[in-house]
């Protein structure tokens, strides 16, 4: 069973409708572009991470204040996946064991936790709409596309 999506998100996707929705739903504050992280987040990468997720998806509308945990986990789960990612680039991902006659390899423990903060990492971002799946089911808003024709009119550069 799915979890129940909110109403933001429902919305962006046009599948919202006024006969299921609950009319006692509670309406946080939108987590506007400049919040800053929590305070317990204290990792640099994450913090860094944060902001940019604030940036993108606060024009949305999907974002409320009591998104901001659940934001800080993501930015917290992506610093760690990056930083095993950044391991593995530095040493290798499989060791030898056992003799020259009967040498194994297997793939170093590492390789795990990368594996795992992987799996984590995604979950949270199909939380977010942030996976390519997950956006094909929502509808931006704010500004409209340029027409091709009207940005040449104006002189810019297309592409």
């Amino acid at each position: 069973m799915n979890p129940p999506k909110p109403t933001a998100l429902k919305r962006l996707e046009g599948t919202w409708r006024p006969d299921r929705a609950n009319p006692r739903e509670p309406q946080p504050a939108r987590l506007e572009v400049g919040a800053r992280p929590p305070a317990w987040l204290r990792d640099k990468l994450a913090r860094r991470y944060w902001r940019e997720l604030v940036e993108i998806l606060s024009p949305t509308g999907v974002l409320a204040v009591t998104d901001a945990t659940a934001l800080a986990l993501l930015a917290r789960t992506f610093a760690e996946w990056r930083r095993w990612v950044v391991w593995l680039e530095e040493n290798e991902p499989t060791y030898e064991t056992g003799s020259d006659e009967r040498a194994l390899w297997r793939a170093r423990p590492e390789m795990t936790f990368l594996r795992e903060a992987e799996r984590q990492l995604i979950t949270l971002l199909r939380e977010f709409g942030l996976t390519p799946a997950a956006r094909t089911r929502i509808a931006a808003v704010g500004a409209a596309e340029a027409d091709p024709a009207e940005e040449f009119l104006r002189g810019r550069r297309l592409g």
